[in-house]
């Protein structure tokens, strides 16, 4: 960063620690300070940082109220269908279709874009969960029959994860995409592909999805830490964090994970985590499961669910 931009965030910081309970009133459901904390300090490179910067320096300048539309308009414009598209999407992927055969095997075969795409990060990743190294149940069998010898590690159901819901791409809301690719630089367009699929077992997508946990990069490329951000959280082989490691292209002949989309991610957990975002869904998705309707009392934020349907109807096209 410059040093300009540097001054900026420092000067934007400052104005955050001197009316954090102004912001803080202004909503009971999440911090609205560390929303705008989070945006500055979380960001996944300098550019994210500058913008971040500069859109929330440009709102003191006209005072109080502009910071705290700011603040919401990035809640309501980039967290909240982050995340309803992205556990949206966890719920909806049937499962990965599984062969013995090469890359090119796989991109020959007579399947549908989606099925190969699956398929080739499951070829990627040996078949393995890249998180928790348990073995793709499906492969047993077939493994069996080819005479392979079947990994000793724990069986489960596989899927190929979004690092960023593919959604995006579809969904007809420009401040989405407009926040999205200013904060962390990333092309809606590259959202298709390998670089953004890694393969899960369902219970680490279903945690993926909802930004429980996230990839740093280590130094070495390929290579990450997984872990938990709630320190009470495990994945499905016991541990709160673990060591995680990608084959380049030249050995499996697939794309690796872009490390942009994972940090892109890894930045978004951090803000959900901080601001409080994450844990309000989780709880406006308890009562709507509980209880199927809304609440008598009038506890139930309406106006939640009613725009994380609206973020998931548009990406299917109903509205």
């Amino acid at each position: 960063m410059t040093e300009h931009s540097e001054l900026l965030v420092e000067e934007c910081i400052e104005f955050i620690d001197n009316h954090q309970q102004e912001l803080r009133a202004q909503s009971t459901k999440y911090r609205l300070d560390q929303v705008l904390r989070g945006m500055l300090q979380c960001a996944p490179n300098a550019a994210g940082k500058r913008y971040a910067a500069k859109v929330l320096h440009a709102a003191i300048r006209q005072g109080l109220p502009s910071v705290k539309t700011v603040a919401q308009s990035w809640v309501d414009g980039l967290l909240l269908p982050v995340l309803a598209l992205s556990r949206r999407a966890a719920t909806e992927q049937p499962r990965t279709p599984i062969v013995d055969e090469t890359a090119l095997g796989i991109q020959n075969a007579d399947w549908t874009e989606e099925q190969k795409l699956r398929a080739l990060v499951a070829f990627r990743e040996e078949y393995r969960c890249a998180i928790s190294g348990a073995f793709d149940a499906d492969c047993v069998v077939p493994y069996g029959k080819l005479n392979k010898t079947v990994p000793a590690a724990p069986q489960l159901n596989m899927n190929a994860a979004r690092i960023l819901p593919l959604a995006f791409d579809g969904v007809d809301n420009r401040e989405l995409r407009d926040i999205l690719e200013a904060w962390t630089g990333v092309d809606i367009q590259s959202l298709a592909g390998p670089r953004n699929c890694i393969n899960m077992s369902t219970q680490e997508h279903r945690a993926f999805a909802r930004f429980e946990f996230l990839l740093t990069a280590q130094s070495e490329p390929g290579r990450y830490t997984a872990h938990m951000l709630h320190p009470a959280r495990r994945f499905s082989n016991g541990r709160a964090a673990t060591q995680v490691s990608f084959r380049a292209k030249a050995a499996s002949g697939v794309d690796p994970p872009d490390p942009e989309l994972i940090a892109a991610h890894a930045a978004l957990a951090r803000v959900l985590e901080l601001c409080g975002v994450a844990e309000w869904v989780d709880g406006v998705e308890r009562e709507r499961e509980e209880g199927g309707m809304l609440r008598g009392d009038g506890g139930t934020d309406l106006g939640a669910i009613i725009q994380m349907g609206l973020v998931v109807s548009a990406r299917r096209g109903e509205v």
